[in-house]
């Protein structure tokens, strides 16, 4: 093994060791299982940027409904992985001849959603296929995975749906990532630990609480009596029908928001000077 080899391999196993959760493995970083063609993914990472999770499929590559979706495909013997970090989103598919990247910036996602497979991570011997939906300006990209959990899926889309309520700008920049491999200058890594934040105004709140002491936002607050419900019910059996029910999804919208509660899980940087 060479000496670059090994920078690389010690890198990619300090990147790992460091995350919060359990999908980033070293043998994703240094592409010591081939998933790519010639690029480690810890060599395209930022100076302080840190990985929150990694995903891959084995030949569904990108999907989306922007254009040139069909050059999103792995060759035959590649794949693709999906890399969150705490900068942005990065989409890496090996090609024979050369990897391609896709860079999304937090600024330039409008919105999430995801798909879980019923299937879930494993079930006898066969891997569900969950999608991952980032709606940008530029139409949906909708990143496959597999051996994904239900948790991993929702969870790694409310992250990116945190970070993109904080950015305001990016462009999404395709480019092809460079062969040879020089290691990075050795830096030290901040520390992350997991907090809960507020739905609203992303500030840390205690468990469990009702109502956020930083900008009073209340789930339960604009949730709709019995009252209310009982008018829904009887005006959906008049010929006032449609008025009923809109009035009842009304409700139970506002009820399935107000289950969520006031906080949301949230990755910040751990202050040494706490």
């Amino acid at each position: 093994m060479s000496d670059s080899d090994m920078s690389i391999r010690e890198l990619a196993e300090a990147v790992a060791d460091t995350a919060h959760h359990s999908s980033v493995k070293r043998f994703y970083l240094d592409n010591s299982r081939g998933i790519l063609n010639s690029t480690p993914p810890v060599s395209l990472l930022w100076e302080d940027e840190s990985v929150q999770f990694i995903f891959h499929n084995a030949k569904e590559g990108l999907e989306g409904t922007f254009d040139g979706v069909e050059d999103y495909k792995p060759s035959e013997s590649r794949g693709t992985l999906l890399v969150v970090t705490d900068e942005r989103v990065l989409i890496l598919l090996g090609k024979e001849q050369r990897d391609l990247a896709l860079c999304i910036p937090y600024g330039s996602i409008e919105a999430t959603a995801f798909d879980a497979s019923l299937l879930g991570a494993h079930w006898l011997g066969f891997a569900g296929v969950s999608r991952i939906h980032l709606d940008t300006s530029e139409g949906r990209y909708t990143v496959p995975i597999i051996k994904a959990t239900r948790g991993d899926v929702k969870r790694v889309t409310r992250h990116i749906e945190t970070y993109c309520e904080e950015a305001n700008d990016g462009m999404i920049r395709e480019f092809e990532p460079e062969i040879d491999y020089q290691p990075p200058r050795e830096t030290s890594r901040p520390e992350y630990k997991t907090i809960l934040a507020c739905r609203k105004c992303l500030a840390e709140v205690s468990r469990g609480v009702e109502r956020c002491p930083h900008c009073g936002f209340d789930p339960q607050e604009n949730t709709r009596g019995a009252t209310w419900k009982v008018g829904a019910l009887g005006l959906s059996m008049t010929v006032l029908a449609p008025l009923g029910l809109a009035m009842g999804y009304d409700s139970v919208s506002k009820t399935r928001d107000a289950a969520k509660g006031v906080w949301i899980e949230k990755t910040v940087e751990v202050d040494d000077s706490e």
